[in-house]
């Protein structure tokens, strides 16, 4: 699975290997990164927001991955967070935002 793929070799560093927050370095970080698996998302439920997230980076801490990965891949990873989420947590992208988004 391609985002599992690129997840790992991009995020988990930060945020574990199956997303809990607990990677090798999630400690030296001045913000804990996210467990996507109980906590809930400041920015995104969406896997649009998952996708601006990852384009854009998040509070000086989470870079930006837009330019190093393509928008196929940011969608992979997207999926994969956004499949470990909680169910009460997410929410589903509708046909008009689809329809209407564009990567930042």
């Amino acid at each position: 699975m391609r985002g599992a793929e690129i997840f790992r070799e991009r995020c988990s560093p930060c945020h574990g290997d199956a997303g809990y927050g607990d990677g090798v370095l999630a400690d030296l970080l001045p913000i804990r990164p996210r467990n996507y698996h109980a906590e809930p998302f400041k920015w995104g439920r969406t896997p649009a927001g998952i996708v601006e997230t990852v384009a854009l980076g998040r509070s000086g801490v989470m870079p930006s991955f837009r330019g190093a990965l393509n928008e196929g891949d940011m969608w992979a990873v997207a999926q994969l967070v956004w499949a470990w989420m909680p169910p009460s947590l997410r929410t589903q992208d509708g046909p008009d935002e689809l329809a209407q988004w564009r990567l930042p």
